[in-house]
């Protein structure tokens, strides 16, 4: 854990804050693991070299994901999002379940290349960014228009085989009960404090000083006249803890 600013120890509470955090993540993180495997294992090396998932293979995956969304309260989207052309005759390919009212459904969306209405996602940051860094990202919160059409937060991890990527997978989870379940967490705590993404929006707070989805005017890093410590809470997500100077 590393205190990005602040003059003095981590309150006390910090670490058991962000060992709940961590928690929290690794539950959602559990199903893309066992996902992404297997993935992995079904990919094979093709005659002419490049990496293949035949279209069975994929399609096959549809019990696991439908699983996995029932299993979880907050996750109201999960699945895999292929790399251009690994998956047996697609050039594109997305297999994507949704959890609306209890009932699951496959969503659908227009990936045909040649049409400028195209949904192509390889260009899209939440696709490029996991693959880029080679490490799982944290998106959101943000409106998912082309799918659940809610304010959702976007776990992401992508999939390598033998340094190849293969795709990603991604679960959604629906921003408001996300802040609920941090908000209680933070409201355990002596001090004002908020949770705050690279973006500078709120995601979670303890004090009606700010409000959830709220843009700060400054990364609390960037203002230590307002926030005494910022801690980030798991690196990968871009998300912090910042702990805010007492209003005298």
């Amino acid at each position: 854990m590393t205190t990005q600013s602040g003059n003095g120890a981590d309150p006390a509470f910090i670490s058991p804050v962000s060992e709940w955090f961590s928690n929290l993540l690794a539950q959602h993180m559990a199903p893309l693991e066992v996902l992404s495997g297997r993935i992995a294992a079904a990919t094979r090396h093709s005659a002419d070299g490049p990496l293949r998932l035949s279209l069975d293979d994929a399609e096959a995956l549809v019990d696991l994901i439908d699983t996995a969304l029932r299993e979880s309260r907050l996750a109201i989207g999960h699945g895999f999002i292929a790399a251009p052309d690994v998956v047996d005759g697609r050039e594109r390919y997305m297999l994507w379940l949704q959890r609306d009212a209890g009932v699951v459904k496959r969503l659908r969306l227009n990936f045909d290349t040649t049409d400028l209405d195209a949904y192509d996602y390889v260009n899209m940051d939440w696709y490029t960014k996991p693959i880029n860094q080679r490490t799982s990202v944290l998106t959101g919160p943000y409106l998912d228009y082309a799918g659940a059409d809610r304010l959702v937060v976007t776990v992401i991890a992508p999939i390598f085989v033998d340094d190849a990527v293969v795709g990603v997978v991604a679960t959604d989870l629906i921003a408001s009960e996300l802040e609920a379940q941090i908000a209680r967490q933070l409201r355990t705590i002596d001090a004002e404090v908020l949770v705050v993404n690279e973006d500078r929006a709120v995601i979670a707070t303890n004090s009606p000083r700010w409000m959830p989805g709220e843009r700060l005017r400054a990364h609390p890093r960037q203002d230590p006249d307002n926030f005494a410590t910022v801690v980030p809470l798991e690196s990968w997500t871009g998300w912090s803890l910042a702990v805010a100077v007492p209003i005298r």
